[in-house]
């Protein structure tokens, strides 16, 4: 075996350990540290995501909660990204939102597929990422009419159906303030509702 399979091998059964503890441990100081553990170690496998998403919602201690949300947020090193994710989190844990990563949910949020839950972020990142690049594009021209930046975003929406599907999922896990977030520019507003129904149409 080669020393790059190796550590490979070595940085994996130390996030699985680290998995282990988060979800596991008594300790909420234990807990913190291993969530800290993971953002430092820039662990992005779908297990380590999967626990820090399940801390974040569902951990007993506040403390463990925001060092799980930071820790995503470290991960994917993006302010929109992490604004996103954490406005999600926090909708979904004030609905109380029980989730299990390996089955779809139902609950207050709608029916969540699995999928979504076991990689979250990329559809989220994606989505975000489009969005914002389209609104910066817009947002050069601020003298553009409020109906031509609908137009553009409805037709991008509408155009994109790989998109649109993004925004959906994004919809169901976060409700209403992930699209917020999503969509927030400061030069550029399109009333979110009106987004919604865009996103819902078939």
């Amino acid at each position: 075996m080669s020393e790059q399979n190796e550590f490979t091998e070595s940085k994996t059964r130390t996030i699985q350990l680290i998995c282990h503890i988060l979800q596991n441990d008594p300790s909420s100081l234990v807990r913190t540290n291993a969530a800290e553990a993971l953002a430092k170690m820039g662990a992005d496998s779908k297990e380590a995501i999967a626990t820090l998403y399940q801390a974040a919602l569902e951990d007993s201690d506040p403390s463990v909660r925001a060092s799980a949300v930071a820790a995503l947020g470290e991960i994917y090193r993006n302010a929109i990204i992490f604004n996103v994710l954490n406005q999600a989190i926090n909708t979904m844990s004030e609905r109380k939102v029980q989730m299990n990563f390996n089955a779809p949910v139902t609950g207050a949020a709608g029916n969540v597929e699995g999928d979504f839950i076991n990689n979250p972020p990329q559809n989220l990142v994606d989505a975000a990422a489009e969005i914002q690049q389209l609104l910066n594009q817009i947002a050069q021209n601020p003298t553009v009419p409020e109906s031509v930046v609908a137009e553009a975003i409805h037709n991008k929406i509408k155009e994109n159906p790989t998109l649109k599907q993004r925004l959906r999922s994004a919809l169901k896990a976060g409700g209403i303030e992930a699209l917020k977030a999503i969509f927030n520019h400061p030069l550029v507003s399109v009333p979110i509702e009106t987004i919604k129904g865009w996103i819902e149409a078939e």
